[in-house]
């Protein structure tokens, strides 16, 4: 069950629902929105259903609290931001092994070249055959789509239009956006009709790789890739990760508020929800750390990797001995 604000809804509440749906095709989730600028003086854990089996109470961070043992506090969103301040060779060199390998053959492969759209020639292609078709493919209904009045908007206040292209064919695009502090913000992502293909032969690590060089070479001090819901299983983490970002939390009004994420019933439902969708969780200093679970029949789930900076420590907790409400 999801509590919390109608605005933070749409940023967890899709992610919930897939990941227990994936846990049990039976899953159900029910939300309770709160209008905002009510007085937030009184917590609201008194609106939860007790008998749902997982809840996530969406709260400024002042009325936060653990709700039982079980509960943990996680950021409601997390952002992933890369160093451009130093030469490229080093911001290079902070992709992983992996990653520069598979770069160099998507480009030996397809023939990847790069061009940077400073007119906006290109804008309306972009939107139409690659941005708006990638958003459909990837998140179907519950797509958070720019219209085109903001993405026009984002270029002509400090954007460039990084633009991929295979053999004469533009494949693959990002629109950027300068904030004044000088970062570049990775606001608007596609692939030449949203066809998944062109991820896998490579596209998308060549553009984000341009994305960092254009900014390191154009005195950016940091690339901010965006971000997402805080779980490790969130594909697009684990793909950031590897181009040496460091996990934060947003500096907007998302960043002010926190989710208090607590697993009620001892179910396979909710262990294998666990298990499979490790959180980065506050600390009791506001840092953040993984939270892996497992238990005797399910090993955590360290493929899905925490290595990058910004999480600080990895808790390992078994589910045999967690402090359950019930069972």
């Amino acid at each position: 069950m999801y509590v919390g604000e109608h605005e933070c809804a749409h940023h967890l509440v899709p992610f919930l629902a897939n990941a227990l749906h994936a846990a049990s095709p039976e899953a159900t989730i029910t939300t309770t929105e709160i209008r905002s600028g009510r007085d937030w003086t009184d917590p609201i854990a008194e609106l939860a259903d007790e008998s749902a089996d997982l809840t996530a109470l969406v709260a400024p961070h002042h009325l936060a609290r653990h709700r039982t043992p079980s509960s943990l506090d996680l950021p409601l969103r997390v952002h992933q931001l890369v160093d451009t301040s130093t030469p490229w060779p080093q911001v290079e060199q902070r992709i992983t092994r992996r990653e520069r390998t598979a770069i160099r053959r998507g480009v030996e492969a397809h023939g990847y070249t790069v061009e940077i759209d400073h007119d906006g020639t290109l804008l309306n292609h972009f939107y139409d055959r690659l941005y708006h078709p990638t958003m459909s493919s990837r998140h179907g209904t519950s797509a958070r789509t720019a219209t085109r009045t903001e993405a026009f908007r984002l270029f002509t206040d400090g954007g460039i239009l990084l633009t991929l292209h295979s053999a004469g064919t533009f494949v693959a695009g990002a629109l950027c956006h300068r904030t004044p502090d000088g970062v570049l913000h990775g606001r608007l992502i596609g692939l030449l009709e949203g066809d998944d293909e062109w991820r896998r032969r490579g596209a998308m690590s060549v553009l984000y790789r341009e994305v960092l060089r254009w900014a390191t070479e154009n005195d950016a001090p940091h690339v901010d890739l965006s971000g997402g819901e805080p779980f490790l299983s969130k594909g697009t983490f684990q793909f950031k990760r590897k181009f040496g970002a460091t996990t934060t939390i947003p500096r907007t009004w998302l960043g002010a508020r926190t989710t208090t994420l607590t697993p009620k019933r001892d179910s396979p439902l909710m262990r294998r929800f666990l298990i499979d969708n490790p959180p980065i969780a506050h600390n009791d200093d506001n840092s953040l750390s993984a939270r892996y679970y497992f238990d005797h029949t399910t090993p955590p789930r360290l493929d899905l990797s925490d290595n990058c900076e910004g999480l600080t420590t990895r808790h390992l907790t078994d589910l045999d001995n967690f402090p359950w409400d019930r069972t």
